[in-house]
């Protein structure tokens, strides 16, 4: 009986061994199959380009010194899952980047209709940062939160304005340049910025588009 058990106990460690060992095959090849070779990254980009009349790259050792970045640069801590490069790729040339198109019109369309003022001098004892969402990233304006002659809150000076984006998610929006100015008797600022749009594909950094976003930040909502 000793010996039966003593077998079982055996046969099913064979079993679980064996089941582990297929399911890590299973995951590595898994793994290799989404590994994209140079050439392989050439081809789906030049087919992806030529079909969609985009210009989707590799970011060069020049483009990842602008934004902070090197080549050898370790992936964020957070690794994700391989992806299909091509796929990916197509969903972001047939749906992301007309989106980046219509908002760089929208933004372009409401700062030409829109009509600077005179910035206030503060008489807060401090500035405030104000923040809002973007996409792919977080518009930020510096400034005073002051009171017109009216008893009205109000902006105040404008200090600085800046973007923040996380380089290593999925997408994300670079600004190069950023502007903010009052407007609606500085209860608003509105904010613009012009940059580009960029996606991180199995730990590489892909240049997609190139465009323009704007924020709006009233005043009452800081």
């Amino acid at each position: 009986m000793k010996h039966l058990l003593k077998s079982a106990k055996s046969l099913c460690a064979l079993v679980l061994s064996m089941v582990l060992l297929i399911s890590m095959s299973t995951v590595a090849f898994a793994a290799d199959n989404t590994i994209d070779t140079e050439e392989e990254i050439s081809a789906v980009l030049a087919r992806i380009n030529a079909e969609y009349g985009t210009n989707i790259h590799v970011l060069s050792e020049s483009e990842l010194a602008q934004y902070g970045l090197t080549a050898a640069e370790p992936q964020a801590a957070k690794s994700c899952e391989p992806v299909d490069l091509e796929e990916t790729l197509r969903y972001i040339a047939e749906v992301q980047i007309p989106q980046f198109e219509r908002t760089t019109q929208e933004a372009k369309a409401v700062m030409a209709a829109a009509s600077c003022e005179m910035s206030a001098f503060s008489t807060s004892a401090s500035s405030i940062i104000a923040t809002k969402a973007i996409d792919y990233a977080t518009a930020a304006v510096e400034a005073y939160i002051t009171t017109d002659s009216y008893g009205n809150t109000v902006w105040g000076s404008i200090l600085k304005s800046y973007c923040d984006t996380n380089m290593y998610q999925p997408t994300c929006f670079i600004a190069n340049s950023t502007t903010a100015k009052h407007m609606d008797g500085r209860r608003t600022i509105y904010w613009t910025g012009d940059g580009d749009y960029i996606a991180y594909i199995n730990g590489t950094h892909y240049y997609l588009y190139s465009g323009t976003q704007y924020a709006s930040m009233y005043v009452g909502d800081y």
